[in-house]
């Protein structure tokens, strides 16, 4: 049982009131680094998400990365082009643009940067089927100098 102090004095309730006084200021400084350090995590988190997220991802319907993808913007102002991952920085995008995807065997796909960024910046694009009647392959046998 602690020793108390006379009613109506000013005393300490404890007389170990003293080391308990410094316990507070040096756990709230533990605190304080503590809150900082986990802030600055946070902080570095979100900032690697940020960069992660202007970052697109196209495949196919199968799954496979599609390189050489050109991304632009309608009025041709902005374009990028997917590397062999298939992936491409939207970085210069404005988050108000629509975007067109457009390879040559796949169809052109366009979706405006809200939709894509719901989608997880990732598009799947379906492969086109060109159906040609007729193609005409023709060859002569003549001699030439080089």
């Amino acid at each position: 049982m602690p020793n108390r102090v006379k009613a109506g004095t000013n005393g300490p309730l404890f007389y170990n009131e003293i080391e308990f006084n410094h316990l507070p200021k040096e756990l709230f400084k533990k605190l304080k680094s503590m809150a900082y350090k986990i802030s600055m995590c946070l902080l570095f988190l979100l900032i690697a998400n940020y960069t992660q997220a202007q970052e697109v991802f196209v495949n196919s319907k199968d799954g496979k990365p599609i390189e050489s993808v050109t991304i632009f913007t309608p009025d041709k102002t902005t374009s990028a082009l997917t590397n062999e991952n298939g992936r491409a920085s939207l970085r210069s995008f404005s988050f108000s643009d629509s975007l067109v995807f457009r390879h040559p065997s796949f169809k052109t796909l366009r979706t405006a940067y809200v939709k894509l960024r719901a989608n997880n910046f990732e598009v799947s694009l379906s492969e086109q089927v060109l159906d040609y009647q007729e193609i005409v392959v023709s060859a002569s046998k003549w001699e030439q100098d080089i």
